[in-house]
């Protein structure tokens, strides 16, 4: 019985996908304000993280609200709806990474190595298979006295973070609400930030669990950065359709001063190997042709337009060589 269930799971998320409207927003999620501007359409994608689906997975626009500066897709799957999608979701691919490739990862360990303290509890939210706390206790002087904590929704990922020593506290980011017990040093959020849509609400559960002169970590994909601002509802990390939230330094001062906390802003590369210009150039001129035509032609649905979408962005991204990602670190306000 159990084995049939689990190969029913893929159709079970195809139904939830094809069942599950998106929720159209009147206010910001974040701060509930109602001045909400339209950036432009998203493309139309056939999955979910890599996972193929028959019908177009959450389809919407990017907006901007006036008055936090958070950018949002908008109508947006709920976050019931996106759960499910997430806790069948494992790929040995998918989030993974070392120091010899993830110049976050390094950014993060060179900021925490350099932090005075002792033996850090340090949480890290949506940990996934647990590569960056590994990368933490093996790169760090002291990373073997560094007490790992997580959460993560996917069960095969959890149990393989346990296996490299990361306690796995909870599935879902809320849960630390419900985790009283628990205060960390450090709490970071490395590629989530983009998957959470109430960033106020967010901030204000992370500020709970955090000791007194404790920080938060969170390194997402910038839209202020050039490459983002090029490319605009075009590139390629708005049109993910796992991405709801995509971070501006206003929003990110905004949430520091409601949630009485200082805040750096550094724009940073997410990877360190760059991939080949002239690859990236031609990938971005065909995506600019088929990006003149409708998702929609004789009939037929070419959801390949929205995949080339995704390499123009990759493509503007290499071609100029900025960095299109953020590390933002909020301290207490003591």
């Amino acid at each position: 019985m159990s084995e049939n269930h689990t190969e029913k799971e893929p159709q079970h998320t195809e139904i939830n996908v094809r069942l599950l409207d998106n929720q159209t927003l009147d206010r910001c999620p974040s701060c509930k304000g109602e001045y909400i501007d339209r950036i432009g359409s998203l493309p139309t994608v056939y999955r979910f993280l890599d996972k193929k689906h028959c019908l177009p997975v959450n389809r919407g626009d990017l907006v901007r609200c006036r008055n936090c500066g958070l950018l949002f897709r908008n109508p947006c799957l709920s976050l019931d709806a996106m759960n499910k999608l997430y806790e069948t979701y494992y790929s040995e691919s998918t989030w993974e990474g070392d120091g010899d490739g993830r110049n976050d990862f390094r950014k993060i360990a060179d900021f925490i190595c350099s932090m005075d303290i002792t033996d850090p509890r340090i949480l890290d939210i949506g940990c996934y298979t647990g590569s960056l706390m590994h990368f933490l206790r093996s790169s760090c002087p002291c990373g073997d006295r560094f007490q790992l904590f997580g959460i993560e929704p996917s069960r095969k990922a959890a149990a393989v973070a346990e296996k490299r020593g990361v306690k796995i506290i909870g599935r879902y980011l809320w849960d630390i609400d419900y985790v009283t017990a628990e205060k960390f040093d450090v709490i970071i959020m490395t590629d989530v930030f983009e998957h959470i849509l109430e960033s106020n609400r967010m901030m204000q559960t992370l500020a709970g669990a955090l000791l007194r002169k404790g920080c938060i970590i969170i390194t997402t994909g910038a839209y202020d950065s050039i490459p983002f601002r090029m490319a605009r509802n075009k590139y390629y990390y708005a049109v993910a359709p796992e991405h709801v939230s995509f971070l501006t330094k206003e929003h990110a001062m905004w949430l520091a001063q409601t949630n009485g906390f200082s805040m750096d802003y550094v724009l940073i590369r997410h990877n360190l190997k760059k991939q080949s210009t002239f690859k990236m150039a031609v990938i971005s001129l065909v995506s600019l042709v088929l990006n003149l035509f409708p998702s929609q032609m004789f009939g037929i649905n070419l959801p390949v337009s929205g995949k080339f979408a995704e390499l123009k962005g990759r493509g503007i991204q290499n071609i100029c060589n900025y960095p299109d990602h953020v590390m933002a670190v909020f301290r207490r306000v003591l």
